[in-house]
């Protein structure tokens, strides 16, 4: 079997309904429910398929990127969104690298 990962997921029968989905004009799809280690996988396809950009918001924005860039092209562009480590209401300021690795995404 020389199938890979991305071209097994081209034949799932929802295939379709993402087609659509993407084809129409300012779309969002909640993708709920998958599986966490599915995640970055389902993100790549995505991408390569509807060929436009992917906002993918998850729990683990550094794993799920590291895990994603297993699976991208060296042509396509990926970043990560890094989660601040304060909470809303402590009083210290979040840290420096965290704040310009947000302005650059």
């Amino acid at each position: 079997m020389t199938d890979t990962l991305l071209e097994l997921i081209d034949r799932l029968p929802a295939r379709e309904r993402l087609e659509a989905w993407w084809s129409a004009p300012a779309a969002r799809l909640d993708a709920h429910g998958l599986p966490a280690s599915a995640l970055p996988v389902f993100a790549v396809w995505l991408a390569m398929r509807a060929r436009r950009p992917v906002l993918a918001l998850v729990a683990d924005p550094e794993g799920s990127f590291q895990e994603a860039g297993a699976w991208f092209r060296e042509d396509v562009r990926t970043v990560v969104f890094p989660a601040v480590e304060t909470l809303p209401f402590d009083r210290l300021a979040p840290d420096e690298e965290t704040v310009r690795r947000r302005l650059e995404a």
